[in-house]
């Protein structure tokens, strides 16, 4: 028990760092020293080199990536250590290790290939995975969850939580391709665009701005259709009231960060805080959805057979273990 939450304390600092981590890729990114470092593990070959702007938004940015990755294998061998009982979180650790893995050859591609925009959007997508699987394992329960009263209203709830998320990280992704493919300002007026909902005269950087901004208006919607569902399920679910709330009034912040963003020609500040809040927007919808998915890291399933899925006995096992010893002290007896 204790080594499970020594792995959650690593797992939740390795989370807020990561977090970190993206909002400081934003900024880099809003203050365009993404290619203040021409080459790639190196810095014009240092691992230190010469700070100025520009240089130093982009360093941190590297040195902070190498203290997450280690964290992540910190993580990693402990939860190996565990032992073979763990499966989920094994799987887990295994499939966290290839996401990085593959996130920093992204990040080295992003470099190399000149901040090429599908790299560059990649790269969100997988740093985005990667915070949130850190976070969901950071603050999911290790305690033995009790069975839900309303199966079928959690599996619906669930269902929907799952695709409000998706909605999300599309719109994350979205946000990652307006940014560096140049089209933050292709649509300088609000809510249209030259004056326009839809022209078919829309360029490429107008069409995916616009996008951007239709997606908006679904989520802002489909937050509503989640609150209103939850609240007709309630207290079945065991979703708190406030919870749902408070996610609408962050989808709202949202969107005025990102017309924010346009009005005021992308200005750095609003820029990456409106990244970062992507992200909590995102696991705010994913932990309800898991918890009423019924799917867990520390779950039942991932403890052999009279051990609970804390490595020890369980109660019915420890039962059959007494009623053993008392029939064995009888057989000594009689002798």
């Amino acid at each position: 028990m204790k080594e499970q939450q020594k792995i959650k304390k690593i797992a939740l600092v390795t989370a807020l760092l990561t977090l970190v981590l993206v909002g400081l890729g934003g900024y880099v990114r809003a203050t365009g020293a993404g290619l203040a470092c021409p080459d790639w593990p190196l810095c014009f070959d240092k691992f230190v080199p010469k700070m100025r702007y520009g240089v130093i938004q982009e360093v941190m940015h590297r040195y902070l990536a190498l203290v997450v990755s280690i964290l992540i294998g910190v993580m990693s061998w402990k939860v190996f250590k565990l032992g073979p009982a763990f499966k989920s979180l094994r799987k887990f650790s295994i499939g966290l290790i290839t996401i990085l893995g593959v996130q920093v050859v992204l990040g080295g591609l992003t470099v190399l290939m000149l901040l090429n925009p599908y790299i560059v959007t990649a790269h969100l997508a997988c740093g985005t995975i990667i915070v949130q699987l850190l976070l969901l394992l950071a603050m999911e329960k290790t305690e033995v969850v009790k069975e839900s009263p309303s199966p079928e209203n959690d599996s619906y709830m669930s269902k929907l939580l799952y695709f409000m998320s998706g909605l999300v990280y599309l719109q994350i992704l979205l946000g990652g391709f307006v940014g560096s493919s140049g089209a933050s300002m292709a649509c300088p007026d609000i809510p249209f665009c030259q004056g326009q909902l839809y022209s078919a005269n829309f360029n490429g950087p107008q069409l995916i701005q616009m996008l951007h901004r239709a997606n908006g208006i679904l989520i802002a919607f489909a937050a509503l259709v989640c609150f209103l569902k939850a609240r007709q399920l309630q207290p079945a679910l065991g979703i708190k009231p406030g919870h749902m709330v408070a996610m609408m009034v962050m989808i709202w912040i949202q969107i005025s960060l990102g017309f924010a963003n346009v009005v005021m020609s992308i200005p750095v500040a609003p820029a990456v805080t409106h990244l970062v809040l992507a992200q909590l927007i995102l696991f705010g919808y994913l932990v309800p959805a898991r918890r009423l998915s019924g799917k867990r890291f520390f779950g039942k399933n991932s403890a052999p057979t009279g051990q609970t899925s804390f490595g020890a006995a369980s109660p019915a096992q420890g039962l059959n273990d007494s009623a053993v010893q008392s029939v064995q002290l009888r057989r000594v007896a009689n002798a």
